[in-house]
């Protein structure tokens, strides 16, 4: 909900000035303490934050993290979407969805691989394992520990992100509990997150975790169950989301099509039946 609410504020009190061609949100105490990691603070603490952030831009696909790089800086999403992805090199999914083992040679640099479900599959791949909107924080794990990234985030779309130094983060640890306890309370729950990423991946096959996938991005109707999907996702895309081959989600898609589990419409939106998690 107060997600929703930073979107409103930010729809709301867009002004003329730009920046790269789109709209600046202006920062303010209210837009600030919109976001959900710094709800708890006082005026005064507020307006800290506003007078220690900066901001940047980041265009469609850019990379905001680097996996393996520090940066010292605590990353707010103010507007725009984002995933979170790993780098997936030592296995592949195999058709049931469990991994096949990948035999590694250093001769030459290049790796000799076991044929999978899918053929062979040395390259790297990337595995989206989660989605950021406007409100979410990231990089918070670096600034505690002084570790690199273990993550790469990209924009999925043009966005703009707040970015606060570490000294000043700790400074706000410091100074205010709720803070502290809100920090704790986000990597609990990207820990839970992390924990049913790893029990789809261990646990369903790639038609179920299609289906969560879609689902998990689709705006459910309460009255009917039916999920409603806005865009359209590439199954490339998807590929990345379910640690899959393109080719093995393209032939799931058509099969949830063909049944009747995805209606796709003419303004590329699509529609999801509720009982499609349960699909054979």
């Amino acid at each position: 909900m107060r997600t929703r609410g930073l979107e409103k504020l930010i729809l709301r009190n867009m002004t003329s000035r730009k920046i790269n061609g789109a709209q600046a949100v202006p920062l303010d105490v209210a837009t600030i303490r919109q976001v959900p990691l710094f709800a708890q603070l006082t005026d005064a603490q507020a307006g800290q934050i506003v007078a220690c952030v900066t901001r940047r831009r980041f265009g469609k696909n850019k990379v905001i993290v680097q996996r393996g790089h520090k940066s010292d800086m605590l990353f707010i999403l103010l507007t725009g979407r984002a995933h979170v992805a790993v780098a997936e090199t030592r296995c592949a999914i195999g058709l049931a969805g469990a991994p096949t083992l990948l035999d590694s040679s250093e001769q030459g640099g290049t790796q000799k691989l076991r044929k999978s479900g899918f053929g062979f599959e040395g390259e790297p791949r990337e595995v989206i394992v989660a989605l950021l909107h406007p409100g979410d924080h990231f990089g918070d794990m670096s600034l505690i520990d002084g570790s690199p990234h273990g993550v790469t985030v990209r924009a999925e779309v043009a966005s703009e992100v707040l970015l606060l130094g570490r000294s000043d983060f700790m400074r706000c640890l410091a100074e205010n509990l709720a803070l502290t306890y809100a920090v704790m309370k986000s990597l609990v729950r990207r820990l839970r997150q992390a924990d049913v990423k790893i029990q789809s991946l261990a646990l369903m096959d790639v038609h179920g975790r299609v289906a969560q996938a879609l689902l998990e991005r689709a705006v459910i109707d309460p009255a009917t169950g039916e999920g409603r999907i806005g865009e359209r996702l590439s199954r490339q895309y998807l590929a990345k989301v379910v640690g899959a081959s393109r080719e093995m989600v393209s032939r799931v898609m058509k099969d949830l099509k063909d049944r009747g589990f995805i209606v796709e419409h003419a303004d590329r939106t699509a529609t999801l039946r509720s009982d499609m998690l349960r699909a054979p």
